[in-house]
């Protein structure tokens, strides 16, 4: 109807009805294109809203996961000191018992927070991270997720380099099972020698060696988990939640 009528003014010269008649053809395209980017945006909003909504449930149970672990890296970093102070600079007024034998003997094992976020790995791998609109969390997760990919490295160097003082060092540490053999269900008793750990140069050495590593893996433990409660604070704000404390 339009192009006929568009044509009828061309052959007649009729210039008034020709600039009328573009100028419809104009402003439909124009609102057809209005149209589509405000659907656009709002189905872009509402998978905002949907990734926000995932993630921060994700958030959530990330947080909850790590209080479970914050009473053990409060525990043993104490131990590790009282440890390092006993024996390595043979502080004499600290009484050691198997509770301390114990944190040596697993000071080869690392407590990791868990961590599971795959709504962020999600963004980031698809490229959708500009679905969200805050730049602030943006730049927060992209941030994170480079710091989670350089702990995974620094964690294998601290897993290939970590000393298993029992197998080491089994004239000052031995083992005990108290429990059925065949099921292996029961209790493992720890029994240091802390007088000729004292008198151990190397085992001093490599004790210290193990509670750097240690003290460095639950430093970053717990900066991760520091960006995690940043990131939640802000999806919390966009989201309008609050969390009794």
């Amino acid at each position: 109807m339009i192009l006929r009528r568009l044509a009828s003014a061309i052959r007649h010269q009729n210039w008034s009805q020709i600039i009328i008649e573009i100028l419809i053809v104009v402003i439909g395209i124009f609102l057809g294109l209005q149209l589509q980017a405000a659907y656009e945006e709002r189905q872009e909003r509402a998978q905002e809203q949907a990734y926000l909504e995932r993630m921060h449930a994700e958030l959530v149970n990330v947080e909850d996961a790590f209080e479970d672990y914050r009473g053990q890296y409060v525990m043993y970093t104490n131990r590790f000191s009282e440890l390092l102070e006993a024996i390595s600079i043979s502080v004499n007024d600290i009484e050691l018992d198997e509770n301390h034998c114990r944190t040596i003997a697993n000071s080869h094992i690392y407590i990791e927070t868990a961590i599971s976020l795959p709504t962020m790995t999600e963004l980031i791998s698809s490229g959708r991270l500009s679905t969200v609109s805050d730049q602030g969390l943006r730049e927060a997760i992209a941030n994170y997720l480079i710091e989670d990919d350089r702990g995974d490295q620094v964690l294998t160097g601290f897993y290939s380099d970590r000393l298993e003082l029992s197998s080491k060092y089994p004239e000052l540490i031995a083992y005990d099972f108290g429990g059925d053999y065949n099921s292996f269900q029961g209790t493992v008793d720890f029994t240091c020698d802390f007088q000729a750990m004292r008198n151990s140069r190397p085992f001093k050495n490599d004790l210290l060696m193990n509670a750097r590593r240690m003290r460095a893996f639950n430093s970053g433990e717990i900066n991760e988990v520091e960006m995690i409660f940043s990131i939640h604070d802000q999806v919390d704000l966009i989201l309008g939640i609050t969390h009794e404390k």
